[in-house]
């Protein structure tokens, strides 16, 4: 048996809505970063270290204590560097080349991609009804991004 998420469902929308609004936004804010004279790199750098600030406090107030362990620090690092510096940057890096509108098309295909992988393949991952509403919606999203002409296509090619 699996078990429930720590937290009230209040507090975990709180959370998923507080992170859709702040990555919807973050091709836009990186274009204004850009404005202000930053570069893809200095600005990837930033957001790793307040990042980790905002990390570091919210564990010091729940009082759970930072991990003591060699190898979860070196794990830890791996995931950071992977999973979130190394696309972090590179999709600050693909907005000073191509449009906003355009990189988000490509970033909300990602999981609209998975989603349709993940169905397909062998580890019985079946898109049920709620993932179907999900797919589709997200879908509906570029395409309404693609009808709207905000995609930043016709610059392309």
């Amino acid at each position: 048996m699996g078990s429930k998420p720590a937290g009230s469902m209040g507090s975990i929308r709180a959370a998923i809505l507080i992170s859709s609004l702040t990555w919807g936004t973050r091709g836009v804010g990186t274009r204004a970063a850009f404005d202000q004279g930053l570069d893809a790199v200095t600005l990837s750098t930033a957001r790793a270290a307040l990042s980790a600030v905002v990390i570091v406090t919210a564990v010091l107030v729940v009082r759970r204590g930072l991990p003591r362990s060699r190898e979860v620090w070196l794990i830890g690092s791996f995931i950071g560097i992977v999973v979130f510096a190394g696309p972090s940057l590179l999709f600050a890096m693909s907005l000073e080349h191509a449009s906003a509108g355009f990189v988000g098309v490509l970033v909300a295909m990602i999981p609209l991609t998975a989603a349709v992988a993940a169905h397909v393949s062998p580890l019985d991952e079946r898109l049920g009804s709620r993932k179907l509403v999900g797919l589709l919606t997200g879908a509906g999203g570029v395409a309404f991004m693609l009808l709207s002409g905000d995609d930043g296509l016709a610059s392309v090619g």
